[in-house]
């Protein structure tokens, strides 16, 4: 791991990313107050002067970096005190985490305790991301536009209420990793382009830098896979250029195998690494014309990816929360699709097409025979009962339109489109030059995460990340607005940028999340429950609340907000929310051991029948229950206590 971050670290610093800051340190300077202070009145608003956390996400993160230090396994994916008697295998790649372990390790010499360490890091991690984010995000539009119109772009970026979350304190989630990371792969893409494609070891630190990419989250793949199609159509006729682009590819697979057979013990993964090692023969195969006259030698990578793609289905679930493999595997659809069309180069213009088309199809069959659930979306393989009684209230999943929000999203999707469409019309009428490319990136980009946002709200946030360039310039150098002043252009753009940020503030998750964070802020509530018994005992509560009590108490919970804990999920469900079944829940109760029950009063406002929490709150207790008396203050809150030898049989 020390070796993968001292490679991206050289990645960074091989750039010219730090000269540019210091070129630009006012700006940037400036930049980061301001996002800073956006950032802390956004967390104030919701939680005042309280260190605590954002949502159950940010909780679990951190509950796990706990077990980490607990027993300092990296391999273990299980929370064990979570969804009892089952345990809680979390789905997200480990890389995120190492950038919490790190600093909380440092800091734990100063403040002299691990659980304090992770709360700080925790707290902060998020702001620190946020502001190398900006910087980046800055370093790149002053490489598309003028230094004062990518000030006024980054400044608006940093402030948008859906990018906001992103990097707000008290939020270690990895959707900001996730951004940070697609924006240092368009930054070094930006610099292949700039280069003209002749410096070759940008191409090393870029692939180093997709690597880390598809490592943290099958989320980045979208605009890798963009990005390297409009290269590789920009570089078609320019055969030196195909090479290294297919160079970088090889690389990326080579370490993506290297990951996936470090973080695991399985026999089929070892023969990933030794089939990954065979395919860096192949730059030279690729390199040197005299090969590709033969016969083996030019369909030999195609043989070894179509082998990797039927061997990668067998490995363990437990291997995809190292790296995610399917995702991996198209990857490397991708990688052989490069290679092919390499070999086919020189070909007619006509056969060229049909080959090239031909060959995708053969792709496109041979991953989705081995992946046929692909494009059924990540929920795809959820239990359906789950589906019904909780994925559909999980909004980041959910189409804007479900929400009542058409006329919201519809007028953002008008004004990034009117913004495109400006662009386009600029550059089929220039002169090509560097930055047109550049902008053909975000363009495709921009486009195809609109139509993805239409999808599932989880994407908005990235088409107002690649949206946002366009409406700027369309502010400051469209035809309609050259002809004024350019104090009226700022006026106009700062009208424009105000109304999308308006239009979209209406999705703004912060304000959906202000009253959850109003029971978190408790910490005293979580002394309390953590002082009910001297030993760890498993409290049954509602999901949304289990990653909470996880992290502040030493006791086990029933359940987790995660489509992989169904059993967790059911269990709770049918306590908090079926209508009330005396034997189904004496059973679930002595399933789980639980101690004992945490309900929120407002639960029951959400119960369409009589259930187990509304007969509690009206104080209609079975007999085998009593109340735990707790504060005044905590009039929201009741804590059942269990007496076991009447629930047994």
């Amino acid at each position: 791991m020390y070796s993968a971050l001292k490679m991206l670290s050289i990645s960074l610093w091989r750039s010219d990313l730090f000269n540019w800051i210091y070129k630009n340190r006012v700006e940037t300077i400036i930049l980061l107050i301001m996002g800073a202070f956006v950032n802390a009145g956004c967390y104030l608003q919701m939680h005042g002067l309280c260190l605590t956390f954002f949502d159950s996400d940010d909780y679990m993160r951190l509950v796990r970096i706990k077990e980490f230090f607990s027993h300092y396994d990296l391999s273990n994916n299980i929370i064990s005190r979570c969804n009892i008697p089952f345990g809680c295998e979390l789905h997200w790649t480990r890389f995120y985490d190492f950038f919490i372990i790190i600093p909380v390790y440092i800091l734990s010499f100063f403040v002299n305790s691990i659980d304090k360490s992770i709360e700080y890091v925790g707290f902060f991690i998020g702001p620190v991301i946020k502001s190398v984010t900006i910087v980046v995000f800055f370093s790149i539009s002053q490489r598309l536009m003028k230094k004062d119109n990518a000030f006024l772009l980054t400044a608006i970026f940093s402030a948008h209420p859906l990018i906001l979350p992103f990097g707000i304190f008290g939020r270690p989630d990895h959707h900001a990793f996730i951004m940070l990371f697609i924006l240092i792969f368009i930054h070094h893409v930006t610099e292949i382009i700039e280069s003209n494609f002749t410096n070759k070891k940008l191409f090393i630190t870029t692939a180093v830098t997709t690597v880390f990419c598809v490592w943290i989250s099958p989320e980045t793949l979208i605009p890798l896979l963009l990005a390297d199609g409009i290269l590789f159509v920009y570089s078609y006729y320019d055969i030196e250029k195909l090479r290294l682009l297919y160079t970088k590819n090889i690389f990326v697979s080579c370490g993506i195998g290297m990951i996936i057979f470090f973080s695991s013990n399985s026999a089929i993964s070892k023969y990933s690494l030794v089939m990954y090692i065979l395919m860096m023969t192949l730059l030279y195969v690729t390199y040197d014309d005299k090969y590709l006259k033969n016969t083996i030698l030019r369909y030999w990578h195609i043989a070894i990816i179509i082998t990797l793609l039927i061997l990668l289905p067998r490995i363990t679930p437990v291997e995809y929360d190292r790296i995610s493999v399917l995702h991996a595997a198209l990857y490397l659809c991708s990688v052989a699709y490069f290679g092919i069309n390499i070999i086919n180069q020189k070909l007619k213009y006509k056969n060229l097409i049909v080959m090239s088309f031909l060959w995708l199809i053969i792709i496109a069959a041979v991953f989705l025979s081995e992946y046929p659930y692909f494009f059924k979306g990540m929920s795809a393989d959820v239990d359906g009962y789950i589906k019904t009684i909780w994925l559909y209230k999980v909004a980041e999943m959910q189409s804007p339109f479900a929400h009542g929000d058409t006329t919201f999203f519809v007028i953002h999707c008008i004004i990034v489109a009117t913004s495109i469409i400006n662009k386009i019309t600029q550059l089929v009428n220039r002169k090509f030059d560097f930055p047109d490319l550049i902008w053909w990136i975000l363009i495709v980009n921009a486009i195809c995460y609109t139509i993805f946002a239409g999808i599932s709200c989880r994407m908005l946030p990235y088409s107002v990340l690649f949206g946002l360039p366009f409406i700027v310039d369309f502010g400051m150098n469209s035809s309609f607005v050259e002809s004024f002043h350019r104090l009226w252009r700022i006026v106009i753009t700062s009208f424009l940028s105000i109304f999308f940020l308006f239009c979209t503030s209406y999705f703004d998750p912060i304000k959906k999340e202000k009253v959850s964070g109003q029971l978190y802020a408790q910490k005293e509530l979580f002394k309390v429950i953590d002082n009910l018994s001297p030993t760890p005992e498993v409290i049954m509560a509602h999901s949304n609340d289990g990653p909470s009590i996880l992290y502040y108490t030493k006791h086990g919970v029933v359940g987790a907000p995660y489509h992989r804990q169904a059993r967790g999920i059911i269990f709770s469900h049918k306590i908090m929310s079926d209508q009330y079944n005396e034997e189904m829940i004496k059973s679930i109760l002595r399933t789980t051991n639980s101690s004992y029950i945490f309900i929120r009063k407002s639960q029951s406002a959400k119960a369409k029948q009589e259930n187990l929490v509304s007969m509690i709150i009206h104080n209609n207790l079975p007999e085998w229950a009593s109340i735990v008396k707790l504060p005044k203050k905590f009039n929201d809150v009741l804590i059942v206590k269990i007496d076991k030898k009447k629930l047994n049989p």
